[in-house]
């Protein structure tokens, strides 16, 4: 198992958790992308990243334009 993958889903995590607990309804969106990208983290280490290549990378950009709209509806107020 990759170091990095596992540190990388453990922070993903703790953000994911972060923002679901805010009452900021921007803070729980990115707290979300941050959960898809440890699922994406987490198909890695399981091995599946090769076969689920195409899924993996929806699923990132998914998480970034999560993160970019909450970030967009932040820099508005």
């Amino acid at each position: 198992m990759d170091i990095i993958n596992i540190i990388n889903t453990v922070l993903c995590g703790l953000i994911l958790v972060m923002g679901l607990m805010s009452k900021c309804s921007n803070a729980k969106l990115i707290g979300v992308a941050f959960g898809v990208f440890g699922f994406s983290h987490v198909m890695e280490m399981m091995g599946m990243a090769a076969s689920m290549e195409t899924l993996l990378v929806y699923v990132r950009v998914l998480a970034y334009v999560m993160v970019a709209y909450a970030m967009l509806h932040l820099l508005k107020k």
